[in-house]
């Protein structure tokens, strides 16, 4: 039965929120922690470095996560852990991270800005339904899929190698005009359609993926219209590509390619 909330404190004392089982470094390992993982509601990871996330399974990533970033940004938890874990953190977690070191952390790891919190407690209460993280994560994994499809279909037809760009995450988060490929999900309805076609290289792709729920397409045309005019004057929408999200018989994706001719 789901339901338990997890807090792993390290050696940095207990809890502060209320209702969470406290981990320490002794009561993660795998016998102990897997069990856990498979019925827990959500995760708070107060020391990040010392948290065996290499041994959580494909489905534990399910489990929403607020993760504490340390002081001096991330470069602590790539050195112990390297740059996966990190990856993994998508637009249903939190990160606890100041002000200054969010922009350099968010750029390399696609993470957007309602992904940050200021404190742990405030992440935690934050954090959503493991149900909703699971559909989330299988759809991403579909959408990918069929994003990386049309960008490699395109490689084949003009016969250019891809440099860079990205995949992972809720945005492009890479330099200003260098992503080969932006891929944007679940645009939100203030969104500046501008700053994603200035993520892109010259030469990129800008695809945006939105949900379709039954037979309603206006907010798909409404945002294909937005998204054109803040373009530059030779962009077009250049491929739709329809995918089914897994389980969910009236809810579609409308998976959008825009470039310019």
């Amino acid at each position: 039965m789901i339901g338990h909330r997890l807090w792993y404190s390290g050696a940095a004392g207990e809890a502060t929120a209320a209702g969470f089982e406290v981990l320490d470094e002794f009561s993660v390992l795998p016998r102990d922690l897997l069990p856990r993982m498979a019925v827990a509601a959500s995760l708070v990871v107060a020391e990040p470095c010392s948290f065996p996330f290499e041994s959580l399974r494909d489905a534990d990533w399910d489990v929403p996560m607020a993760v504490a970033v340390p002081p001096g940004g991330v470069s602590p938890i790539r050195a112990d852990l390297g740059a996966v874990a990190l990856r993994r953190l998508g637009a249903l977690d939190r990160l606890v991270c100041s002000p200054d070191a969010w922009p350099d952390a968010a750029g390399e790891f696609g993470w957007v800005d309602q992904m940050r919190s200021d404190s742990l407690t405030s992440a935690a209460a934050a954090l959503g339904d493991r149900r909703h993280k699971g559909r989330f994560r299988a759809r991403a994994v579909e959408v990918a899929r069929v994003a990386r499809a049309i960008h490699w279909e395109s490689i084949a037809l003009f016969g250019e190698p891809p440099v860079g760009g990205r995949l992972e995450g809720y945005d492009s988060g890479g330099a200003p005009g260098a992503a080969d490929l932006v891929l944007v999900t679940d645009p939100p309805g203030d969104a500046d359609p501008a700053r994603w076609w200035d993520a892109r290289s010259e030469a990129g792709s800008l695809v945006i993926v939105a949900e379709v729920v039954g037979s309603a397409a206006r907010g798909v045309r409404r945002l294909r219209d937005e998204v054109l005019a803040a373009g530059p004057p030779q962009a077009s929408l250049q491929r739709v590509v329809s995918v089914p999200e897994p389980g969910r018989v009236m809810r579609r994706d409308a998976v959008l390619e825009f470039g310019v001719a």
